[in-house]
């Protein structure tokens, strides 16, 4: 198989495209043809150097976390998947970019008819940290919660906008959700017409409303709660 591997810690320049072995569906995994792969802002910092100290890469190492395809072959104790359906889910090997990865079962989902391959392929690690955002805030009734969108958040802010509210912001059982982006968003309110009320300020995030009960927000330097 053709995989996508580096060398050093680098930008885009030091990605290749390499034959490597093809991966073998061991006991409790599954081989899976990839469709299409995503790739988050952590994993680019990893690529850089910049997590070193949390997340060292070992040489010659691969890219890519979020993917999207096809069983190509299910290993022994796996029964939840069959080769020829449609999944989607996530490595923690560094191995997505590729055209095949073994992957643990319990790490795949089957993927909706509905849902598009680009999108699949870029859904799972946004998706479930939004979801641990908001299962971490807790927002109780009559709460507003404020998201922020802050550099390198990636799009699990967005998601865990729409994880907390519904398509009005408000919260279940009342309360509100208020989304907060600085000028290095490109415009997220006037593209993402479900985004219902968006503030735009200059600075930190400590321009967020000071009475709301609930906030959460990614940044390069981890994560800040209230």
């Amino acid at each position: 198989m053709r995989a996508v591997r580096f060398d050093r810690y680098g930008g885009v320049d030091v990605l290749e495209v390499r034959e490597a072995e093809d991966p073998v569906a061991g006991s409790g995994r599954v081989v899976v043809g990839i469709r299409a792969a995503g790739l988050n802002a952590g994993e680019i910092a990893i690529r850089e150097g910049r997590m070193h100290q949390q997340w060292p890469a070992t040489f010659p190492s691969g890219e890519g976390t979020d993917l999207a395809g096809v069983v190509r072959a299910a290993g022994e104790g796996v029964d939840s998947f069959s080769p020829g359906d449609e999944v989607l889910g996530w490595s923690d090997e560094r191995s997505s970019h590729a055209e095949l990865v073994a992957v643990p079962a319990d790490q795949l989902t089957p993927k909706p008819p509905a849902v598009a391959w680009e999108v699949a392929g870029s859904l799972f690690v946004a998706g479930m940290a939004a979801l641990a955002s908001v299962e971490a805030v807790a927002p109780q009734r009559g709460e507003t919660v404020v998201v922020a969108v802050l550099p390198a958040a990636g799009q699990g802010w967005h998601l865990g906008g729409e994880r907390a509210d519904d398509r009005e912001g408000h919260l279940p059982g009342g309360g509100k959700v208020i989304h907060v982006a600085g000028q290095h968003v490109r415009d997220p309110f006037r593209v993402e017409a479900r985004v219902p009320r968006g503030i735009r300020y200059p600075g930190a995030a400590t321009s967020a409303p000071s009475r709301a009960g609930r906030a959460r927000g990614c940044a390069r330097s981890g994560t800040w709660r209230r």
